[in-house]
């Protein structure tokens, strides 16, 4: 005799979300149900949702605006062959003409947008429309959905809400915060979910299960199939992580299990700037590390001071994936600051003078007082608009040929209109005596 006590069904209450959001969650399920559709909200969302709900955070803070649905035909005539079917294209479409827009087609799923112009269309009654919504329908993994969950990762991501906001599955794990892989062979299925273990521990702030640290060691190896870009994209969303402890915790565990040179070609991770960052917790001062999150050059200060890099960085850089952009603004940060703890030159300051904000942070990351001081001594001397008076044209002007040289003509010319109290005039014709100029073929 079955002795087990049933659980009382979990619910999920939908007033935490965006007033918009759920309005399209509201549009999905009639949808849904006027086509003969069974649909589960899945994902990051359903624990979100179920973290709050447990702690009575109920009030429209939950801003997780990704949506991800998996549809099942009801009484389909294919479900035996359900992980083949296109029934989810055809619900796409269902959904994208409901909220009156476009889906994107990829491999297993269609990504509708609702931006905040098309929810004021739709909502024009709602608050919080500023927000950008992206709904992804996905071909199931199963023929049902408990066989679906099966296919996932971790088990706090191995839950689903029906279509009455009822949870299926068990949500232990995520009201312990605890990550745990959905089964023995998911971290072999796909190696990428070793990287994800670590994202969720620094943004979420979970703990990773023992037997789970076991199973992520034996196949960390394995990500060295994982393309370039999905690796980068999950080492982006660990420097992400909102709360610093998090994020160090997770480095330091990445460092400790040697995983930096299996991903990274040979690097390692700087124990020191890490270090430093930990420390300045003591200090009771954690906004410097939001305001450095909101900089436009965040991940490339972050990599490039914390990741310590090969003999062949231009290789390692290449092989994480980064754009042309990005590598070049690691190079650059790496060789004046990340590599050496000399200070920079006036010469190197106006050179890189786009990256002066840049080369604070790292600064202040590796906690370089003297170097930091002496940067702002060598910029209050520097007179940025008087400096950039002297031109291409203004050398040209005066005889100068453009040529290999001529950058370099430019550059100390306008280091000496800078630094100095010499007119143009002089600082020209210390130039010509400096290179001479090769005489006009015309």
């Amino acid at each position: 005799m079955n002795t087990t006590k049933t659980q009382p069904p979990y619910r999920i209450n939908l007033n935490q979300y965006p007033e918009s959001v759920a309005l399209v969650h509201q549009a999905v399920v009639e949808v849904a149900k006027k086509h003969n559709f069974d649909v589960y909200l899945v994902g990051g969302m359903v624990r979100q949702g179920i973290t709050n709900t447990n702690t009575n955070t109920n009030t429209n803070t939950n801003t997780n605006t990704d949506m991800d649905y998996v549809p099942f035909l009801r009484n389909s005539t294919n479900s035996t062959n359900s992980t083949n079917n296109t029934d989810y294209l055809q619900f796409a479409e269902l959904v994208a003409h409901k909220l009156r827009t476009k889906g994107v087609h990829f491999k297993d799923n269609t990504r509708l947008n609702i931006t905040p112009h098309k929810q004021n269309i739709l909502f024009p009654k709602a608050t919080n429309n500023n927000l950008s919504i992206t709904v992804d329908i996905s071909k199931p993994r199963g023929a049902t959905i408990e066989h679906d969950l099966t296919q996932r990762d971790f088990t706090i991501n191995n839950l689903a809400m029906d279509m009455n906001n009822t949870v299926i599955g068990n949500p232990k794990d995520i009201l312990h915060k605890t990550i745990r892989v959905v089964n023995v062979s998911a971290l072999k299925n796909d190696p990428l979910r070793v990287l994800r273990a670590y994202r969720f521990q620094s943004t979420l702030g979970y703990t990773i299960h023992p037997q789970t640290c076991n199973l992520m060691g034996e196949n960390q190896h394995l990500l060295k199939g994982i393309p370039a870009e999905r690796i980068l994209k999950e080492v982006r969303n660990i420097f992400a992580s909102s709360n610093l402890d998090t994020m160090l915790q997770t480095l330091y565990a990445m460092d400790k299990n040697g995983i930096i040179p299996i991903i990274f070609d040979d690097t390692s991770i700087r124990l020191e700037t890490l270090n430093t960052i930990a420390n300045s917790k003591h200090n009771n001062n954690y906004n410097w590390w939001h305001k450095l999150q909101n900089y436009p050059h965040a991940f490339e200060i972050l990599f490039s001071t914390t990741i310590r890099l090969s003999n062949n960085p231009t290789t390692t850089l290449r092989n994480a994936a980064m754009s042309n952009s990005e590598q070049k603004l690691v190079r650059t940060l790496y060789q004046l600051c990340a590599n050496t703890q000399s200070p920079l030159t006036t010469e190197q300051i106006w050179m890189h003078y786009n990256l002066i904000e840049s080369i604070k942070w790292v600064y202040k990351l590796q906690n370089n007082r003297t170097n930091m001081e002496k940067l702002n001594a060598i910029l209050a001397t520097l007179n940025r608009q008087k400096g950039l008076t002297l031109t291409g044209n203004t050398l040209i002007e005066h005889g100068f040929q453009p040529g290999k040289q001529f950058k370099t003509i430019l550059l100390n010319g306008q280091i000496a209109m800078a630094t100095t109290t010499d007119t143009m005039d002089k600082i020209i014709e210390q130039l010509k005596k400096d290179y001479p100029m090769e005489p006009n073929k015309n």
